[in-house]
């Protein structure tokens, strides 16, 4: 990030953030918690490092915590899928979103069981706030995820059913911004029903209202725009353009600076920055697993070495071949009915 971006961000995350590693050291926060709580069976301890990274980020500055918001919601990409360290990762981007909620006023409670209920419980003016915290690799073939493993209505009403009627508000879902949808999507069309009242925040804007904590609990709390759903938007829609033509100026609103657009624009260089440090990364771990491959094969006797490279070879072109042949074998040597 070059020095005229970062100094116009001083007045927004202090001095700090001028220093890249300090930068460098708020987007690999989680990561390292992640790497500290994975044992060597591959397993993770998860409750004690959601308790310890909790405590941590109680002792954040609101700007350091506003900076992590910014760059959230990045699953690194070198977790195997489904694994035990994606999911701690999720878990813990989840603690954030909490410590969030509670430096605007808020109850915030992280849930534990995750069968059938939401990520976070958010406690607005006594009623509840159900709320899907999203992460995604950078990585991922598609730029915007599919809708269904972004959002699904029903899981809200499903979540807020557990609750008394008089303390159902709504629902948020938290989003990388990196991951948006280009124009429209059933996304939008979604998180705009002024009926079901789901609404949609990027952690950019997240980072902006904790900024402005004070102003925000003074206007009534971002919840409070759950509370007049119905009269922001009169009707749903796909577009994307129509629900940010709503909720950015709502939002700016809730503070006195009321400069949400121009806070978004001088952070995109922080979220460049935390790819461009994510795709470094990965690069190392490349160039690493060529280092170990070349010692590997160095030290190889001749013989195990055309061997495996018979195998290899073999691997890469019978593959195809190999996975037909295991499938006729499963499916297809079945004798006729008698």
């Amino acid at each position: 990030m070059d020095r005229s971006a970062t100094d116009r961000l001083v007045p927004y995350f202090g001095d700090d953030v001028r220093d890249a590693e300090w930068r460098r050291a708020s987007y690999q926060l989680l990561e390292d918690c992640v790497e500290a709580a994975t044992k060597a069976d591959g397993t993770v301890e998860t409750d004690g490092t959601v308790t310890r990274l909790q405590e941590q980020l109680g002792q954040l500055s609101t700007e350091s915590l506003a900076f992590l918001l910014v760059h959230s919601g990045f699953i690194p990409d070198h977790y195997g899928a489904d694994s035990s360290q994606e999911t701690l990762h999720t878990k813990l981007t989840e603690a954030v979103a909490c410590e969030w909620g509670r430096r605007l006023g808020m109850r915030a409670e992280l849930q534990k069981e995750k069968s059938s209920k939401e990520d976070v419980t958010f406690w607005h003016a006594g009623k509840a706030v159900v709320s899907d915290t999203k992460s995604f690799r950078l990585g991922r073939s598609q730029a915007a995820p599919n809708v269904k493993d972004a959002i699904k209505q029903g899981d809200y009403k499903k979540w807020l059913s557990a609750y008394p009627a008089q303390q159902r508000l709504g629902g948020l879902i938290t989003f990388p911004s990196q991951h948006d949808w280009k124009q429209s999507s059933d996304a939008y069309l979604y998180v705009s029903d002024p009926h079901d009242r789901i609404m949609l925040l990027f952690y950019e804007h997240m980072a902006y209202l904790v900024l402005h904590a004070e102003d925000v609990k003074a206007h009534g709390g971002v919840f409070c725009l759950l509370e007049r759903y119905d009269t922001l938007f009169r009707t749903a829609s796909k577009s994307r353009s129509d629900y940010w033509a709503v909720m950015l100026p709502a939002i700016s609103g809730l503070t006195t600076a009321n400069d949400l657009t121009r806070f978004t624009g001088l952070v995109g260089p922080i979220i460049a920055d935390a790819v461009a440090w994510a795709e470094e990364r990965i690069e190392e771990r490349i160039s690493q697993l060529q280092r170990e491959a070349e010692a590997h094969v160095a030290a190889l006797p001749e013989t195990v070495l055309r061997e495996t490279l018979v195998l290899s070879i073999m691997d890469s072109k019978a593959q195809h071949l190999r996975r037909y042949l295991d499938s006729i074998r499963r499916f297809r040597k079945r004798g006729c009915p008698s």
